[in-house]
């Protein structure tokens, strides 16, 4: 209405055009107060206020977690390779073997992944090996770690560095192998992961890091006439047929019938109380943690179990 009163204004002829400047200088200003308090005293907002509330404003780009686990390839020499044959014995999965791949798990600082028996939680770290033109084997677990949580849980496994072993056989030309490990990494909480790796066996870097060395040594051997056994009452006492040879806890295979509590030392005997929940499961019990002459040494245990 202003504006159309202004044009009006100054398009009429009788007025002088002094008068014609002081209403046309009127209606300007009156419209610059309107628009001024449509802007400054109102509540509702502009068209282009809305246009800027309802565009989507840039979205926050999470910065990429480094993954918990990393899994790397290489390849024990073949000395310590013969090495962990002789100490292992003929029925081993090494035995035979041409090569022996060194998968190495790096752990994020804190968390901790599982071994072949988790324990009371988690789950087991599992290998899927494809080998063209070779032979895997099966997978060598290296001793583990116990783990304790808040509620007392206990479970087994690695933290920092975990050093699994696939024996390889038959190789040919060309030789290569793909592999997949599963497996669950837990720190207050636990994230499930997969990681895939493969290479040529011949292109394979050699595994001489020290924590490759100390997983050699923990991949455990037969325990055999070394500890003396017998069932008493349904407990398994064990006792060290060397006099400098200490044994001081066993880490459990898994099984659903017999169930592991508490284990005892009393003198040298270190005594295993088991529960039976029915017919005494087959293969070892588990492995055995020992000292011989101030060194840590890892042995299978695979004693009979009682008849049912």
């Amino acid at each position: 209405m202003i504006e159309r009163a202004a044009v009006a204004v100054s398009r009429s002829a009788p007025y002088p055009a002094c008068v014609t400047r002081i209403v046309c200088s009127l209606a300007t200003a009156s419209l610059a107060l309107l628009l001024a308090g449509c802007k400054t005293g109102g509540t509702d907002p502009t068209a282009a206020e809305l246009r800027a509330n309802d565009e989507p404003g840039p979205s926050k780009v999470e910065p990429e977690r480094p993954p918990l686990v990393t899994v790397e390839l290489a390849l024990v020499d073949d000395a310590a390779r013969e090495r962990l044959a002789a100490r292992l014995g003929p029925g081993s999965s090494l035995a035979g073997a041409e090569a022996l791949v060194a998968v190495r798990h790096q752990i994020e600082p804190g968390w901790h992944i599982y071994w072949k028996n988790p324990g009371e939680t988690g789950l087991r770290t599992r290998l899927t090996v494809e080998a063209e033109h070779a032979e895997a084997g099966e997978t060598l677990y290296p001793a583990p770690e116990r783990f304790a949580s808040e509620g007392g849980q206990q479970s087994y496994g690695w933290g920092e560095t975990a050093v699994l072993f696939v024996p390889l056989s038959e190789l040919g030309e060309g030789a290569q192998i793909e592999l997949r490990s599963n497996y669950l990494a837990c720190a207050q909480s636990c994230i499930p992961g997969e990681s895939e790796v493969g290479a040529r066996v011949a292109e394979l870097a050699q595994a001489s890091d020290a924590a490759t060395v100390e997983m050699l040594a923990r991949v455990p051997e037969p325990a055999n006439a070394r500890v003396a056994s017998s069932w008493i009452d349904g407990a398994l006492h064990l006792r060290p047929s060397a006099e400098d040879l200490q044994l001081t806890e066993l880490f459990p295979y898994a099984t659903e019938t017999a169930i592991l509590g508490n284990q005892d030392r009393t003198g040298d005997d270190l005594v295993l109380h088991y529960r039976f929940t029915g017919a005494p499961p087959a293969g070892a019990q588990g492995v055995l943690r020992a000292t011989l002459a101030g060194q840590t040494r890892w042995l299978e245990l695979a004693v009979p179990w009682p008849p049912a």
